[in-house]
Formats: structure tokens, sequence, C-alpha cells
């Protein structure tokens, strides 16, 4: 209900109230005390008028064309800056208070609803003396008299500067939104509580491939890839328990041509006024090229740039693996070490990209004597590792014994010459407890190292396989000169 409507109840409800009471009175005989009664009662509607008058900063008029008389409430001088205790201030003085751009407008409403017998309705602004602008509403009508004269006009006038600001600041804000959500360099969508899209800027509809109004009849679900759904779902329904705020993650969707593309995503629970969930605002980025970029940093990080294998970083990591296995179920595999014979003498005569062609044919061949849950790496230079998870020092010795066959087999081609005087000299330390001790990462690579340089020492081209015993006693005597 409007506030003039308000007005106008309180009004008839006063006037009702006396009524009633005065004829009550004449038909019990009791004409004086209940007209008093009366009266006194519709004095209390009014003062409950003018409360809600000055509360609702409403106030109200007349023009009373026929006894050429103006009536104001307290609130309506008050609202324009008149003295509610002074001289009854004219039309014209109120017509000076009105804002000059809006005087010819409201005149004209008031002219046009007086000519077709209709109710009027009309904002404008007015000017107090030594105040602030104010924005005003005036509702009003006119009577007219038996011959069709207008007699009055009536009506009420609110002050509605608070409301048209904050509406206005409230419009401000959504354009703002607006803007920032259709205009965004990333994929926005306002989820409803049932995952499916109620609104979608272009940046997504163009992330994941499909028109915006297609994307408004889908859900969440249907970009999701399935293996990351749950994860989702459960963030969401932890959101509306009320359990946590807000959710990120990277996850998968599924573009409408069916490849699949990496997302950052983030979602957050709006409230409505109630503080009852409303809807999620979705961010959705494209990260498919970070992550490529991300799995690329890695692969450098842990593989050797020239063979391709893994380099000594990747492969301390894999036997720290192996250990923390070992000793919770028991040790087993060995450790290799790999060192080409002669290898310098290729980069001395034959030039360093030889050396390197070389090197990754090596590599290539070591990898095809091993199975697939075998770790080759190489250490640098000339050297390689092979941590086989699963082996007897009989089966490490069998592939120790694969490994020099491989690199012995393995030519170069240059200048039509055949170069076949690159062998390897391979050392093994196997994976065993003696005596309930099982061997540390360190004990296990010091070994293989000097097995693989006894190895050396006996004429290369050869392989020597330590007993468990012999990983955890250090043999006596230096290294050999790598060679």
């Amino acid at each position: 209900m409007t506030p003039a409507a308000v007005v106008l109840l309180i009004v008839l409800v006063g006037l009702a109230s006396a009524l009633a009471w005065w004829t009550a009175g004449r038909r019990r005989g009791g004409d004086v005390e209940l007209l008093k009664a009366a009266l006194e009662r519709l004095e209390s509607q009014n003062r409950l008028l003018a409360e809600t008058q000055t509360i609702g900063l409403i106030g109200s008029w007349e023009h009373d064309y026929g006894a050429q008389r103006q009536r104001y409430s307290d609130t309506l001088l008050a609202l324009w800056g008149f003295d509610p205790g002074g001289p009854t201030p004219t039309p014209e003085q109120f017509a000076e208070r009105v804002a000059s751009e809006d005087r010819e407008r409201t005149d004209g409403i008031i002219e046009s609803a007086v000519a077709a017998r209709e109710p009027f309705q009309m904002e404008y602004r007015i000017v107090p003396p030594g105040g602030e602008e104010k924005v005003v509403q005036t509702r009003g009508r006119p009577f007219y008299d038996e011959r069709g004269d207008v007699l009055r006009l009536a009506g009420t006038t609110q002050d509605v500067t608070l409301q048209r600001a904050e509406e206005a600041a409230r419009a401000q804000a959504e354009e703002l939104f607006r803007r920032a959500f259709e205009d965004a360099p990333i994929g926005m969508g306002i989820s409803k509580l049932d995952g499916g899209y109620g609104r979608v800027n272009a940046e997504l509809a163009a992330m994941v491939g499909y028109p915006p109004d297609d994307l408004t009849r889908m859900t969440h679900a249907d970009l999701v890839h399935p293996d990351d759904l749950g994860r989702d779902q459960d963030a969401m329904r932890a959101m509306l328990a009320g359990e946590r705020a807000s959710y990120a993650t990277e996850n998968r969707y599924i573009h409408a041509d069916g490849h699949v593309l990496w997302v950052s995503f983030h979602a957050v629970l709006v409230r409505d006024a109630h503080a009852e969930p409303a809807h999620f605002l979705t961010h959705v980025q494209d990260i498919t090229d970070r992550r490529a970029y991300e799995r690329e940093l890695r692969h450098l990080a842990d593989h050797d740039p020239l063979t391709g294998v893994l380099n000594r970083r990747a492969l301390d990591r894999e036997i720290r693996d192996h250990m923390a296995r070992v000793e919770r179920y028991g040790a087993d595999g060995a450790l290799l070490m790999l060192d080409m014979d002669n290898f310098k003498r290729v980069n001395d005569t034959l030039g360093h990209s030889a050396g390197d062609e070389l090197m990754v044919r090596v590599a290539r061949r070591l990898r095809r004597c091993l199975r697939e849950s075998d770790v080759l790496a190489r250490m640098g230079g000339d050297e390689f590792a092979v941590l086989l998870p699963q082996a007897s020092p009989a089966s490490a010795r069998m592939v120790a014994r694969k490994l020099c066959e491989g690199v012995r087999a393995e030519g170069l081609e240059t200048e039509g010459a055949r170069h076949a005087g690159v062998t390897a000299s391979v050392g093994g330390a196997p994976v065993a407890a003696v005596d309930g001790v099982v061997p540390t990462t360190e004990d296990l690579v010091r070994a293989a190292d000097r097995a693989m340089y006894q190895a050396k020492a006996a004429g290369r081209d050869g392989i020597v396989v330590l007993r468990p015993e012999e990983v955890l006693r250090p043999a006596p005597g230096g290294r050999v000169s790598p060679g």
C-alpha cells in the first residue's frame, strides 16, 4: 500500500468511527455525550494522522478554489521550508521553490489531469531556502461541482530524496556488476542452487565452446570432468550447509568438441536479504597452457635434457621412495651403476656432437633392455644408473649383463666407418637385509658406485654385483679413475 493510501485509510477510519459513535448515541438518547466521545476519537485519529505524516515525511494539501483558500499540513510546510506557525504561504511561493527545470513540466501535468478529470502523480525537485535540493513525489486529484467546474485539488506530497538516492546507488552498483560480469576477461557464471546456469558471460561460453543460450540450459555437471565432479558437489553442499564460505580448485572441463581443458574454478555462495542461500557466483579461468608449461618445467627438472631419461635428482627421489616401501613391505630390488668405457676418446676423436649422438643411442638401447617398472637415469657425463624395484642378486646380474651387451652392440656411424670401441662397466648393489639390517639409501648408492669401479679395475666391459653383506661393509681402497 502506498503512503498516500495509508493516509487516506487513516482519515476514512477516523471519520467512520466518529460517525458510528454519533449514530449509536442518537439511538440510545445520549446525543451530547456520545458526540463528545466521537469528537475526541476523531481528534485522536487526527493526531495519529499527523504523526504518521511526520514519520513518513508525507504532507497533505488542499487548494479550495470555491473558498479561495489553501490548507497545508505542518509536515508539508516543514518539507518545503516554511514555518508551520507562520502565515499560510501562497501557491506562487510554493512554485518559486520548485526547481526551475521542473516548473513547466509539473504545471503541465496538473493542467492535463484537470482537463482529463483524472488523478495525477509526479516527481520533481524542490529547493527550500538554505537547504539542499530534495526530490518529492506528489499524488493528487481534482474534484468538480455539479456543473463540471473544478472545485478543488487535494493530495499528498512525500520526500523521496533518500529512496531515489538509494535506487540510484543500487542501479549504479548493478551496472558496475553487469559490466564487470559481462566484460570480465575470465569466465563468469551465476549458478542456481541445483547447479544449473542462470546467467553466463561471453568469455565462459567461448571457453567451453557453447553458445550462451545453450549454456544457460546446462548444469555444472554437464561441463566438469566426471572424475572431478564429486569433489565439486561435496564443496557445494558444504557451502549450503554453512560449513565453508567459498571453494577454489583446479579441475577439468569437457569442451563442446570433446577435448579436455584445465580450469581454475572458484565459487562463492551468495545469500539474499534474509541470509538464505540465493545462488552461486563462479569464476572460471582457462589454465590449460599454464598446466602444460608447468608439466614441461617438471619434466625438465626431472629429466636429462640430452637423452630424455631421468636425471640424478629424480633418481634420488625414486630410490628414497623405494627404500620407504622396503621399510614397510620388506627388502627387494637392486641398484646398478653403469659407466661407459673409453667414451672420452669418442669426444676427442669424433667430436662432441658424435658423442652426444652416441649417448642418445645408448640411452635408447638401455631403455629397451629394461622392464617398464625399472628406472633408468643419467647421472651426468657418461654414467647411468638403473633402479630395479623387484630383483634378486641373481636377476640383477642378468640385467647388468644385458646392459653391458647393449652398450657393446651399439655403434656409431661416422663418415662411413663404424666405431665399436665403446663398452660399459656395471656395478650392482642388491637391496637385502643382513641380520635384520636393511641398507640405507646412502649405503646403496655408495655400494653400487664402488662395485662399478671394481668392474673397471677388473678390465672394463664387465659387471660386479656385490653380495648383500658387502653392501653394508665398505671395501678398502679408492675409486678407479673413470674412462
